[in-house]
């Protein structure tokens, strides 16, 4: 059927020759158009490349295939600009369908990068980009052009056409040295054909401002035309009058007059004659179709010119429109994170705003300080809540209230640590939020320094553990109702203090191993028997301690309690061997050294007199202690 037709316009226009339009290029025309309504803009692209190459070699086309051509280049520059920007747009018409926030941010992003990597800065046809049309309305413009234009939109253009247009004047700019007012003229003329023909609604309204910014007020009355212009006096005689009337829903012109005459007659003539022609061809229009600018000319006496210019569309910047929606898309985005009241919420939160933020190639930036000042109270309040960082500032307090200062400073460290934990689990609310919780936790302790130095506060541990060992020289061992001297002997010893009054009154407790004591047991200088000793030692005591020097701790203690042990007696005639367990009480005092230089343990020494009782045998004398402290807190 269809190559029946083009046969039929074959036999019909003859005179096209031998490179005229023949059946297969126009059947190569038709995949083009097919391919440009199936929005497979590469091959439409390269379909009317083709068809256009070919028909440069045809000598003198006819009318009909000049219009054909014509055509043709228009949809060829349509498809260009479509296979140009179509991943932009079509990323820009998925966001607006788009509910998801962060999806549709991500589009119009997409779009933009797109944009700015090919230069496309500013685009044609601005409002139907907004509206997600632009496609569509090209290819219906194709359709049209092909008599296949859909019903509803060829209905909608025939009741636009027959609607009554509204007409606005925004006035004239005068030169003072004409002294006719040739604009209210030319206003006069166009009123009066529109009157004449009751074809238009002349505006009463009357916009302040500059002339764009009363075109957006009549843009945004819906008004179809605004008539705008200027005369200057040219030479003596003659007046140069410049006006046009423009569409401000579209921005375009379309029509624009020029006449360069004297005031005369002639004119006068001129400017009611072009009135009368506009009246008749624009009450036509319609912006649903293409439309061409229609020109008047007219110099001195000679007759008016007209003519019709395709309309260049106006291009208008597309990145205002793609950085304005990113960030308010950006900002509900923001608010769609806070979802709930938690540490990892505001993480995300502000991990997000400032991944917006370093986005080099964005321009508009969210002014971070006032998200944080906005949220500041409730992210302090669940550091304190969710993190260790409440419990252990709340375990400073507690230990300064009760005058605790060693332990406040031996604890300080771990809150300092909990603070740390909570950077690195939560880097983005490190600054300013967990940041200024560390300066406050640092300016206390500032404060607590000077209070502790101004008081001359003593920072000791409230309990103490050391480890050590204890020995004797020889001493004094009653046995049978006759003293011995006792041989040396060593042990360890575990000394456990608890600080009971400011650090001047410690409660002792402390555990002796002792073994190795022997004793020559004789009767007239003739030894008869060794006397060998191992006890245990438990004693509860106190310590009253001073400190003259910040490295040195002096004074003494006292302590008593049980001891038991072994004693075991060997004969030296004979090797007889016999042993006693046994138990008993155990008294010693005396004074202490203790010394805490930096970089090393602290070292305490003990000089003490001992008085213990194991079973019916008494051991009296000095004896040295010498112990490390192995913990303080």
């Amino acid at each position: 059927m269809k190559k029946l037709f083009f046969m039929i316009l074959l036999f019909l226009t003859p005179s096209w020759g031998l490179y005229a339009l023949d059946i297969f290029l126009l059947e190569k025309l038709d995949e083009a158009d097919k391919s440009f309504f199936n929005k497979d803009y590469d091959n439409a692209v390269k379909g009317y490349q083709d068809f256009l190459k070919e028909t440069e070699l045809i000598e003198k086309p006819s009318e009909e295939e000049l219009k054909i051509i014509s055509s043709v280049k228009t949809v060829y520059k349509d498809a260009s600009y479509l296979l140009k920007n179509a991943p932009a747009f079509e990323n820009i018409k998925k966001a607006l369908k788009e509910s998801d926030l962060e999806t549709s941010r991500n589009l119009l992003m997409e779009a933009r990068t797109y944009l700015t990597t090919n230069q496309i800065e500013n685009v044609i046809l601005y409002e139907k980009w907004l509206d997600s049309s632009l496609d569509s309305f090209l290819i219906e413009k194709r359709k049209l052009s092909l008599g296949k234009v859909s019903p509803l939109l060829l209905e909608q253009i025939k009741k636009d056409k027959a609607r009554k247009k509204t007409i606005a004047f925004l006035g004239f700019e005068k030169d003072k040295t004409v002294s006719l007012d040739v604009g209210q003229i030319v206003t006069l003329s166009l009123t009066g054909a529109i009157e004449r023909n009751n074809s238009f609604i002349v505006s009463t309204l009357n916009p302040k401002g500059d002339l764009n910014q009363k075109i957006e007020i009549m843009k945004s009355n819906n008004i179809d035309f605004v008539v705008h212009g200027s005369y200057i006096k040219s030479s003596q005689n003659s007046v140069f009058l410049y006006f046009s009337i423009l569409d401000p829903v579209t921005g375009n012109s379309v029509a624009e007059i020029s006449i360069k005459a004297p005031l005369n007659p002639k004119f006068f003539d001129a400017v009611d004659q072009i009135a009368f022609d506009l009246e008749k061809k624009l009450k036509g229009y319609s912006r649903l179709e293409s439309f061409e600018i229609i020109k008047y000319t007219m110099e001195g006496n000679q007759k008016i010119k007209q003519e019709k210019i395709e309309v260049q569309e106006k291009e208008t910047p597309i990145f205002p429109y793609l950085e304005e929606n990113i960030f308010e898309i950006e900002k509900k985005y923001l608010a769609s994170l806070k979802n709930e009241s938690s540490l990892k919420v505001y993480e995300e939160y502000f991990q997000e705003i400032n991944r917006f933020n370093h986005d080099i190639s964005f321009p508009k930036k969210l002014f971070l300080e006032d998200y944080q000042k906005e949220v500041e109270n409730e992210i302090q309040s669940l550091l304190l809540k969710q993190t260790d960082i409440g419990k252990r500032i709340n375990r400073l307090n507690q230990f300064k209230q009760d005058e605790k200062y060693f332990d406040y400073y031996q604890f300080f460290d771990k809150a300092i640590d909990s603070i740390e934990e909570a950077q690195q689990d939560f880097p983005s609310l490190k600054d300013p939020f967990i940041a200024q919780i560390e300066a406050n936790l640092k300016k206390e302790k500032a404060e607590m320094d000077e209070y502790i130095q101004k008081n001359g506060i003593l920072l000791k541990p409230n309990y103490k553990i050391f480890l050590g060992f204890t020995g004797s020289g020889e001493s004094t061992y009653d046995h049978a109702d006759a003293a011995e001297k006792a041989g040396t002997f060593g042990g360890l010893s575990l000394l456990v203090e608890k600080n009971i009054f400011k650090n001047h009154l410690y409660f002792d407790f402390k555990i002796n191993v002792v073994g190795g004591q022997k004793v020559d047991l004789a009767y007239q200088n003739i030894k008869y028997a060794d006397l060998q000793t191992s006890y245990l030692s438990l004693a509860l005591g106190l310590t009253l301690s001073f400190t003259p020097f910040d490295f040195l701790d002096c004074g003494v203690n006292a302590a008593g309690g049980a001891s038991g042990g072994k004693i075991k007696a060997v004969s030296t005639f004979g090797g007889n061997e016999s042993a006693t367990i046994g138990a008993g009480y155990f008294v010693q005092g005396g004074p202490f050294l203790e010394f805490d230089f930096p970089y090393i343990p602290v070292l305490r020494f003990e000089i003490a007199y001992t008085y213990a009782k194991i079973d019916r045998y008494l051991l009296k004398g000095g004896q040295v202690y010498a112990y490390f402290r192995l913990a303080g807190f």
